[in-house]
């Protein structure tokens, strides 16, 4: 390699460190401003693994929803689910099989009170249609979509309906890859 890839690769390094440090530091005093929220976002936009802030960047979420009714001190729910989507969607696609994205986006769902949005959870089953033609044993994303499903169909489904409706057999009979005979 040569020196100038190696000063590129090092300054980056140097730069992921110092922030990871910052915000670790930050969690410490228990910051829960809108400008940590954007740094949280920096680094899982580089490494969408890291579950540790994923966590942190759930209790600024929290913070900021319990700070004032919807409308209140700033805080929108459409709004914040538009930030939280955009940041997953980009890390999915960095790595689309990251268990805490997966999570988080689940946990959004629910936690920003749209698992009874019917255009939100229809938006969400075609997201996981997307990924899952790109590599149909991507498990976190038949979890996903599973959970999805169950928002739709309500408690209890039958577990052939519920797959039925997730597409699994389509899925599965399109599959080059299936072993199944």
């Amino acid at each position: 390699l040569d020196e100038s890839y190696r000063t590129a690769m090092a300054k980056k390094v140097s730069n992921y460190t110092a922030l990871s440090a910052a915000l670790s530091s930050r969690r410490q005093s228990r910051d829960l401003s809108p400008e940590t929220l954007k740094l949280t976002a920096t680094l899982l936009s580089i490494n969408p693994d890291y579950a540790t802030l994923w966590n942190y960047r759930r209790e600024i979420v929290e913070a900021a929803k319990g700070g004032g009714q919807e409308g209140e001190g700033g805080w929108n729910k459409d709004d914040a689910w538009k930030i939280e989507n955009e940041l997953t969607k980009k890390c999915l696609m960095k790595n689309p099989k990251s268990y805490p994205t997966w999570f988080h986006r689940k946990w959004c769902v629910s936690r920003l009170g749209l698992s009874s949005s019917s255009a939100v959870v229809d938006s969400e089953i075609s997201l996981t249609a997307e990924l899952l033609s790109l590599d149909e044993r991507n498990f976190h994303c038949w979890n996903y979509r599973r959970y999805l499903v169950s928002l739709k169909l309500g408690p209890c489904p039958s577990l052939s309906a519920e797959l039925a409706a997730a597409g699994f057999g389509a899925q599965v009979a399109s599959s080059s890859s299936s072993s199944s005979s």
